[in-house]
This record gives C-alpha cells, sequence and structure tokens, in this order.
C-alpha cells in the first residue's frame, strides 16, 4: 500500500487528475465506509484536505461530464460545506459524517 500511496502523490505532483472511486463491484469494498478510507489515503499521498474533498466531488463530477448538471453558485463562490471545512476537515472527519 506504501507503493501504491506514494505513487499517487508523484502523480499528483506531475498534475494528474486524481479521483476517487469506490471499487463497489469488489465484494470486500463497503460504499461509503471505503470513500472514507480512500480520502484518508489520498491525504496521505500528499492531497490537501481540500483537494481530497474535492476528489470524490468535483472532480469525479468533471470525469463523466455531471458538472454541467452540479448547482454553481450565482456568485462564483465555493459550496458552504466545503468552505466551512477547509480549517476543520481532519483524514478521519469524514466518518463522523
Amino acid at each position: 500500500m506504501k507503493d501504491v500511496v506514494a505513487n499517487v502523490g508523484m502523480f499528483h505532483d506531475r498534475g494528474v487528475v486524481i479521483v476517487v472511486g469506490t471499487d463497489t463491484g469488489n465484494p470486500y469494498v463497503f460504499p461509503g465506509y471505503s470513500v472514507h478510507q480512500e480520502l484518508d489515503l489520498l491525504v496521505r499521498a500528499g492531497l490537501t484536505p481540500m483537494e481530497a474533498l474535492e476528489a470524490g466531488t468535483r472532480r469525479a463530477a468533471e470525469m463523466i461530464g455531471a458538472e454541467t448538471r452540479s448547482e454553481r453558485s450565482k456568485s462564483g463562490s465555493e459550496p458552504t460545506f466545503s468552505s466551512s471545512m477547509r480549517t476543520r476537515w481532519k483524514p478521519s472527519a469524514t466518518r463522523a459524517l
């Protein structure tokens, strides 16, 4: 796992877009819980907590073309959830959500 985390960090440093994937077709991966684990691993790989959250939301939506269907703030500001989590989020904090 250490090599995988290091590789993800290297890809991120080189500008590769990283997204969260639940792999729900795997019988040993539990939807929801696995996303929290993946967010933890992304932060360990060097993404900021905000980048990890974006990898599971905005970036993932962009990769499948769904960003055109999402609501956007008319003022252009960030969603309240993301901006409020910016200073308080810790890798394990999403498990409490």
